[in-house]
């Protein structure tokens, strides 16, 4: 019985020991990780710190390296450090830096290459998409194209896409033909913009009406209901949503709906609240004004001030 105890025991004692063991020979790696983090940690803290020589040390994600050489002003270095990270590794962060990057400088075949095959959210679709109407349509309607590939379910998303291309009586037939979609708040809102954007404004009116006075009224909506109104030359009734969506708190979307607020008072020749809406208008810093359509539609508008008011002293653009 004793002996028995004893084998019992020792075996225990036995395999405490190779538990520790493995625990001590566990320590270096741990540390090791540890040191990478700590490596990886050090060089986020002193992207900011232009004055120090060493920023980031050789073990750091590629991702990070990039952000870095984007801080130095190293274009060239950071795209390849976003393409390690985002072709090899598809890291979210170096997907979107490098796009981001491309897009700024003009290279939208790159762009849409990696589009096909990279894991890019559809929010990021819709923002590039925004970014190409205005300076390059045509890729708008390649974005459209790889976007039924990669999310033929996301309905609502190819709508937008479509009214972005121009392809609004398509966008139009998808939204009245799916019925789960004439459910969806968003759903109405395109079907409205579709039907706007194919001069169709009494149809349009019908769909945004419901929804501004219902109780989801949203700056969009209000902008949308408003623009309707003032194109079907009920200008007078455009007024009161145009001035609630004005109050949007974006301050890029908030210009254009401004905009269209003083081009309802020009309509109606409103020159107090037309020079007041102009005026601020032109409180916005220069980088919000800096787009061709703005400046041009401002400068339209203040010509009709001018115009129509012409005893209002001109407006001074001192942000331009």
């Amino acid at each position: 019985m004793t002996s028995l105890c004893l084998c019992r025991v020792q075996s225990f004692l036995v395999a405490l020991f190779l538990i520790v063991g493995a625990m001590v020979l566990a320590v270096p790696n741990v540390a090791t990780d540890v040191s990478v983090n700590m490596k990886a940690l050090h060089c986020t803290s002193v992207l900011f710190a232009p004055n120090k020589t060493t920023v980031c040390e050789p073990e750091a994600p590629p991702h990070l390296s990039g952000i870095v050489a984007i801080h130095k002003g190293d274009t060239r270095i950071a795209e390849q450090h976003f393409k390690v990270a985002a072709l090899n590794y598809q890291h979210p962060i170096a997907i979107q830096k490098l796009i981001d990057l491309w897009v700024e400088q003009d290279r939208w075949d790159e762009v849409l290459s990696v589009l096909h095959f990279l894991p890019v959210s559809s929010q990021q679709f819709m923002h590039l998409a925004q970014i190409s109407i205005s300076t390059h349509p045509s890729k708008t309607v390649q974005l459209l194209h790889i976007a039924e590939e990669k999310y033929p379910e996301d309905l609502l998303m190819k709508a937008r896409l479509l009214i972005y291309a121009g392809k609004y009586s398509q966008a139009e037939s998808l939204l009245q033909s799916t019925s789960y979609l004439q459910q969806q708040f968003e759903s109405q809102l395109l079907l409205g913009m579709s039907l706007f954007y194919q001069k169709k404004f009494v149809e349009a009116i019908s769909v945004f009406a419901p929804l501004y006075y219902g109780h989801r009224r949203s700056t969009e909506i209000a902008y949308w209901y408003g623009r309707s109104l003032r194109y079907n030359n009920e200008t007078k009734k455009s007024i009161e949503p145009l001035k609630w969506a004005a109050d949007s708190e974006s301050e890029w979307i908030k210009v254009y709906y401004q905009l269209e607020l003083a081009s309802a008072y020009a309509s109606i020749g409103d020159c107090k609240n037309l020079k007041t809406v102009l005026q601020f208008v032109r409180t916005y810093p220069l980088d919000t004004l800096k787009t061709l359509e703005v400046d041009q539609w401002t400068q339209s508008l203040e010509n009709t001030l001018q115009q129509i008011c012409p005893i209002c002293p001109a407006i001074n653009p001192k942000n331009r």
